[in-house]
């Protein structure tokens, strides 16, 4: 009987199980840990973009309310 055929232990199965199991866990954490850092790169461009749109909207806000008082002045000036 060649070594390939012999059959197999429990203990030697329940040794096997382990290790594959061991081995997923570890790949599961370096997933888990890759995306977080993805996610954290991705919320990070998010934040700087939002926070861009908000001083532009903000500059934006100040000149329209300019604009609103020069036509209210010219809408009630008297001829």
């Amino acid at each position: 009987m060649s070594e390939n055929d012999k059959p197999v232990t429990q203990q030697q199965m329940r040794a096997a199980l382990s290790e594959v199991q061991a081995a997923l866990s570890e790949q599961m954490r370096d997933i888990e840990t890759a995306l977080l850092r993805a996610f954290q790169n991705y919320a990070q461009g998010v934040s700087a973009q939002f926070q861009k749109l908000n001083a532009v909207d903000g500059a934006t806000e100040v000149r329209l309310t300019a604009l609103e008082g020069r036509v209210l002045d010219l809408e009630t000036r008297r001829s």
